[in-house]
């Protein structure tokens, strides 16, 4: 990542439209000053490392929030002096709209960054707990929300392996496989074309279209992520029968 990803992508983000409150917040108060300098430099610290996450930094959000909070506070109390500080408030008001607006947008979209979560529930649901369910699953979807917590019948068998063959003699001796596909036509589900039946399609985030033709203009597009295979027991029997003859 850039050395300045932080400030120009990471804290902006996590701030929405209140960024713009917080050097105005600063500018008022030396108090809020005196905690804004440390959290900036403990920024600025971190940006030296190569590998940055939101979360090695997300401690200082609450101190831009309260320097964002003093300036929203600073306007309200002079709404009534004249038409311009009534109309500063008003935007003000009308920012918290908007945050809650996109901060709900973002919540959707963090939702469907999961389908391997998904995958994993949705498995748990089309399969009783008595059945004998022998489930591989890729690394993509381990990758997007499968863990020990999701593995919720100790009877079940849950293989995360990794580097086994598509359709070898390993991947076979699964009931059931959770894999990253984009369609039914994908080269990862080819060789299982004949063995095994897609039981659920779980989708996720693709992106963000914009159609000026359609209110309200900015749609959330999702794109299949994961398919739920499960192995057909006829075939098998077919199969085991052809070979014993």
């Amino acid at each position: 990542m850039p050395f300045a990803w932080y400030f120009y992508s990471a804290i902006p983000r996590a701030m929405l439209s209140s960024v713009v409150l917080v050097p105005i917040g600063a500018a008022l108060d030396r108090r809020v000053r005196t905690l804004l300098l440390p959290s900036m430099l403990f920024v600025l610290v971190y940006s030296l490392l190569p590998h940055k996450e939101l979360r090695f930094i997300v401690y200082v959000v609450p101190v831009l929030n309260l320097a964002a909070a003093r300036a929203c506070s600073a306007i309200y109390e002079k709404r009534s002096v004249s038409v311009k500080h009534l109309l500063a408030c008003l935007v003000v008001l009308g920012h918290l709209i908007l945050n809650t607006m996109l901060s709900s947008d973002l919540l959707y979209v963090s939702s469907m960054n999961y389908p391997g979560g998904e995958a994993m529930g949705k498995l748990h649901q089309l399969e009783p707990k008595t059945e004998h369910v022998n489930v591989h699953v890729d690394v993509y979807t381990v990758q997007t929300g499968v863990s020990r917590f999701s593995q919720l019948h100790d009877n079940w068998i849950y293989n995360k392996t990794e580097g086994l063959q598509a359709g070898s003699w390993q991947m076979q001796q699964f009931t059931h496989l959770l894999i990253a596909a984009s369609n039914r036509n994908s080269e990862q589900l080819l060789p299982y074309a004949t063995t095994h039946s897609v039981q659920a399609i779980i989708s996720g985030y693709k992106g963000i279209r914009i159609d000026r033709h359609r209110f309200p203009f900015i749609f959330i597009e999702a794109e299949s992520k994961i398919f739920l295979l499960k192995k057909e027991t006829v075939v098998s029997v077919v199969t085991s029968n052809a070979y014993s003859s």
